[in-house]
């Protein structure tokens, strides 16, 4: 028998869930997996038949981004129910009433439901638990990314829930650094000063990423360290702002607190010197896996989903969550020696392609998903 997979994402090029999508149904097609992609995108892949669906998903206009939205979805069934595309993979961050809807329109399509679990609580205000558990309950199969987002699973005590739900790895980004510019040009493209140590901490900016923990680390470094913020704030940073200019280092922050597009995200990470991921919450992460996939050495807080990853030392740095101290330390005895560097640098893109590898997650995907 056929197997069938069709991914409907609405979120797509907005937070990079596209590279996702695409790298694991191109692998899955090369497992014979007849695989379809319906997002905010339209790309090329003669692997991944892609169309796009979903329109104004980056309005500022709530009418339109809602429209666009609902007219997505519904659009994306009728070519599945068309095309006699049985297998729905849907990406699931929150559990809200739109996400409830999208479920009752696949079940009234008669699809076959799968999801990632990549939040299995949301960061932002708006989860049901009635709603999460009907969404759980009623999916035929959930992955999820590492033991530690499982046994949050298992805890909300949601029956039928734990003997359908698989641990399987996110992906790597290895693909991206192909694109990677040499470290000093880079930094020169960015205006950098080539004898300091730039820092990136990279990705949506939200309360759990703890960004406040790694301005008052800045304070305690040497002038040397210089801070990479880039990407668009989910919430108010005023009291960001004002910490930094208490603490007399805005000129040793570079803040970019806005969308940065892939063109910017690949001279960022060429640029820097180390990611930092001061997180106090986390199930997985793909800014992470990205840092590692461009040989960067990461510093990361000592969270479950983390320790899965990172072995402190050897493939990256784990510092005491919540501790700026910590981490201050931490970064520092990183670059008290280059051969720890360098070594941290091969060892992360030696776990990318061992623990990571899309070829493999197909495989697993194929056998315990379809």
């Amino acid at each position: 028998m056929e197997k069938q997979i069709s991914i409907i994402d609405h979120v797509g090029t907005k937070a990079g869930i596209d590279f996702y999508s695409l790298s694991l149904l191109d692998s899955l097609a090369k497992e014979n997996t007849r695989v379809s992609y319906y997002s905010n995108f339209k790309q090329e892949i003669s692997s991944v038949p892609t169309r796009k669906t979903f329109y104004f998903q980056s309005s500022s206009n709530n009418i339109l981004k809602a429209v666009g939205f609902f007219h997505g979805y519904i659009s994306a069934l009728f070519f599945c129910v068309i095309r006699k595309e049985r297998n729905i993979l849907l990406h699931s961050f929150s559990y809200t009433y739109k996400d409830l809807w999208v479920i009752l329109l696949l079940l009234i399509g008669n699809r076959r439901i799968l999801t990632i679990a990549h939040d299995v609580h949301n960061f932002a205000p708006g989860d049901k638990f009635w709603i999460k558990k009907f969404i759980l309950k009623t999916c035929n199969r959930i992955m999820v990314h590492n033991a530690f987002s499982k046994r949050e699973l298992e805890q909300l005590n949601i029956p039928k829930t734990e003997k359908k739900t698989v641990i399987i790895p996110h992906g790597h980004f290895l693909e991206l650094n192909k694109n990677q510019i040499e470290k000093t040009k880079a930094k020169q493209e960015l205006q950098f000063d080539t004898a300091k140590i730039y820092l990136l901490f990279f990705g949506q900016i939200k309360a759990v990423k703890g960004l406040s923990f790694l301005i008052e680390a800045m304070a305690l470094l040497p002038e040397k360290f210089h801070l990479v913020i880039a990407g668009k704030p989910q919430y108010s940073i005023s009291d960001i702002e004002r910490r930094i200019k208490e603490l007399n280092i805005e000129s040793r922050i570079t803040r970019e607190f806005r969308y940065i597009t892939n063109a910017e995200r690949n001279v960022y990470f060429s640029a820097a010197d180390a990611a930092i991921l001061p997180y106090t919450k986390i199930y997985q992460s793909g800014v992470l896996l990205m840092s590692m996939s461009y040989g960067l050495p990461c510093v990361t807080s000592d969270l479950p989903a983390f320790q899965e990853i990172i072995s402190s030392g050897e493939n990256g740095m784990l510092f005491q969550s919540e501790n700026s101290t910590d981490l201050a330390e931490r970064i520092q005895a990183l670059f008290n020696n280059q051969d720890t560097v360098i070594s941290i640098e091969k060892n992360s893109i030696r776990t990318m392609n061992t623990h990571h590898d899309w070829n493999s997650i197909a495989v697993q995907f194929k056998s315990t998903m379809l």
